[in-house]
């Protein structure tokens, strides 16, 4: 597999920028309240500097929680864990197995390729049509597991029939 082969999560191509640009936007507001209100507290009264203190400290705490629930929905940092990887081979074994989905079961295909024990999910129709010898490509993404083995979370890419 080359590192080109691989493609970055929309998560990481747009989310991440998009993120860091309103955060920037959020620290900069809060600069520039921050020495509005030092200004003010120089050449006025005590009350008159306030309001902007106040709104300076809600735009650096804005900045700070997006900036973290971001961070903290990005888990686990790994790029396997961002990345769709290539995965290709001859297939040993396929089997369909029925999971939860969102809103009632799905149906989801378990190959495993000659050579190999590890197992990836493909939940694309496609998938069903693989017969044991096919030579099949996926492009596939590591899925962390609280408490259990990760597995891998596929798409169909291609296959040619033995």
């Amino acid at each position: 597999m080359k590192t080109s082969d691989t493609h970055w999560t929309l998560g990481v191509l747009v989310g991440w920028p998009v993120t860091l640009v309103i955060v920037a936007g959020f620290a900069s507001a809060a600069y520039a309240l921050f020495r509005r209100s030092k200004a003010l507290k120089a050449n006025s009264s005590y009350a008159d500097h306030r309001l902007p203190l106040v709104f300076g400290w809600a735009a650096a705490a804005t900045a700070v929680f997006i900036f973290g629930a971001v961070a903290l929905s990005s888990f686990p940092y790994g790029a396997q864990y961002h990345q769709w990887r290539p995965v290709s081979g001859t297939v040993a074994s396929i089997d369909s197995r029925l999971v939860a989905g969102s809103s009632a079961a799905d149906e989801k295909f378990v190959v495993t390729f000659e050579g190999g024990r590890q197992q990836y999910g493909c939940s694309d129709t496609r998938c069903a049509g693989i017969d044991v010898g096919d030579d099949l490509s996926l492009s596939c993404i590591r899925k962390w597991e609280w408490a259990a083995v990760g597995g891998y979370d596929c798409r169909y890419v291609d296959y040619s029939p033995h």
